[in-house]
């Protein structure tokens, strides 16, 4: 009786995850996307920042030696 109901709550667990697995809220992939979409526009923020304290208005994004 006790492995019966051992194997019967295993079983619960199980359907349990899958459940979970198959219905992901979709709202968590927006917002990672948006977390994404997001960390980018600080990255260009970033790089334009450092553009505009270029005289040239260049950016060298390489390593100097490697240019010449």
């Amino acid at each position: 009786m006790r492995h019966a109901a051992l194997i019967l709550s295993v079983q619960r667990y199980l359907d349990a995850i899958e459940t979970a697995d198959l219905t992901k809220p979709s709202g968590l992939e927006a917002k990672t996307a948006r977390l994404h979409v997001r960390q980018q526009v600080l990255d260009l923020n970033h790089v334009k920042e450092q553009l505009e304290k270029q005289p040239d208005a260049q950016l060298l994004l390489t390593d100097p030696d490697s240019v010449r």
